[in-house]
């Protein structure tokens, strides 16, 4: 069994160390660059040479540039700090091609007061400890969310996270109990923080706590929870296998919205592997040096266009592996040109009817002249009147037609005045008498 484990770890590294050196090959500017953050296990607590026995080290084969941040005795807590002040750290973030995560395990042992149990194991209370363990676990999810939303705001790298692995051996001093409560507080946490926060994060899960489980006495220094030489290369193993993946150019897998032929655009798909920085494309046939300085930046992974012809898409990945795909699009139709519709005639304008002519105002007729009123005359005036009248009456046949009745008939000129004056002298008289014969009677009474 252990033969066949390590065979495969020699068919991993090997394969890790030919990628490498391919894309040391064809990047010679400089070498991937790794920041490992962490704890005590990060950094390789214990090891006789921890910069170059380390894990993070022995990522890559020892081809990648490693700059290891890790801090014996941080917590959680104490790594977030770092995160959002420490400006050294941010740099190292801001030129990350990727980043390996190892956190928690401090968290955990000292709320379960793993060093005071090892002093006096009567100290030992699974209430107690399981209390303050489940508000570490709640503190530590809390925190490593953080952690990983500060490093995005740095760096766009993969994230490598570790889960945490089970340091107590069955066969341990504080006895088999111990051991079956550090299994229940180690698993809660890789189950509900860590695997879910990989998920959450798109972050790259290693599960180191898989591959120490009862390999401990095998991965662990003596009488120590921290890995010796070849429990860190078990966890820069678990690295390589989730690496290998962008150590490789990307693949490229470009998709239509739609084949049948038709005038509307064609959207483009764009499916990769590994982890990709920059995507780009350009119309034509084209190779990557073409997009050294050219193309148009591909965002949600599709782009569209609305002409027939070759399109070529351009991927870079993390390490800086660069490729190219092509597809053509012939089912785009010209859309037919539009006819434009004559300009409706114009209508004649409306010759508007002249207005009505006004009718001549009648003439009203002169009014009838009056008769003057006959007045007696002496007879040779009146005959000599008459005659000029017969002459004057000849002339106005035409205009003037008198009736029959109105001939020679006097004027209408009677007026009661002359009444009205007799009724008053009368009344005049009758008073007068009628006084005469008062003062008759004073003077002669009877």
């Amino acid at each position: 069994m252990k033969l066949k484990r390590l065979s495969i770890l020699f068919l991993v590294m090997l394969l890790v160390s030919t990628l490498f050196s391919s894309f040391a090959f064809a990047n010679e500017q400089s070498k991937p660059s790794l920041v490992a953050l962490g704890d005590s296990i990060t950094y390789g607590y214990g090891l006789g040479s921890p910069v170059s026995e380390a894990f993070p080290h022995l990522i890559g084969g020892g081809k990648l540039d490693v700059t290891n941040l890790g801090v014996p005795g941080w917590t959680s807590g104490d790594l977030l700090s770092s995160l959002q002040t420490d400006s050294s750290v941010i740099q190292a973030l801001q030129s990350a091609n990727v980043i390996t995560l190892n956190i928690g395990s401090n968290d955990l042992l000292q709320a379960a007061n793993f060093a005071g149990l090892i002093e006096d194991p009567t100290l030992f209370d699974p209430v107690a400890l399981g209390q303050n363990v489940a508000a570490a676990i709640g503190s530590f999810g809390n925190n490593l969310i953080g952690i990983i939303s500060t490093i995005r705001q740095h760096s766009q790298a993969p994230i490598i996270l570790y889960t945490i692995y089970n340091p107590i051996p069955l066969e341990n001093p504080l006895g088999p109990t111990f051991y079956g409560f550090a299994e229940q507080m180690i698993s809660k946490t890789n189950n509900e923080v860590i695997k879910p926060t990989a998920i959450g994060s798109k972050s790259l899960l290693a599960d180191a706590y898989v591959s120490y489980t009862d390999q401990q006495l095998n991965y662990l220094l003596p009488n120590d929870v921290h890995p010796n030489q070849e429990g860190h290369q078990v966890l820069a193993n678990l690295a390589n296998q989730l690496l290998i993946q962008l150590l490789v150019p990307s693949n490229i897998e470009l998709t239509v919205s739609h084949e049948e032929q038709s005038t509307d655009p064609v959207s483009i798909s764009v499916t990769t592997t590994g982890q990709v920085i920059e995507m780009k494309w350009l119309p034509g046939e084209k190779e990557v040096s073409d997009f050294l300085e050219e193309g148009n930046v591909i965002i949600d992974r599709e782009f569209e266009v609305t002409e027939n012809g070759t399109y070529t898409v351009y991927v870079k990945n993390v390490f800086g592996f660069e490729t190219v795909n092509s597809i053509t699009i012939n089912n785009i139709l010209e859309e037919p040109p539009i006819e434009e519709e004559p300009p409706a005639e114009e209508e004649p304008p409306v010759e508007e009817e002249p207005p009505a002519e006004e009718e001549p105002p009648v003439e009203e007729e002169p009014p009838a002249e009056e008769e003057k009123p006959v007045v007696k005359k002496p007879e040779e005036k009146q005959k000599k009147d008459k005659k000029k009248e017969k002459g004057k009456d000849k002339e106005k046949e035409n205009d003037t037609i008198v009736p029959a009745d109105k001939k020679n008939k006097l004027p209408n000129t009677a007026t009661p005045m002359y009444n009205y004056m007799g009724i008053g002298i009368g009344l005049i008289l009758l008073g007068s008498v009628l006084l005469f014969v008062q003062r008759l009677r004073r003077i002669h009474p009877v």
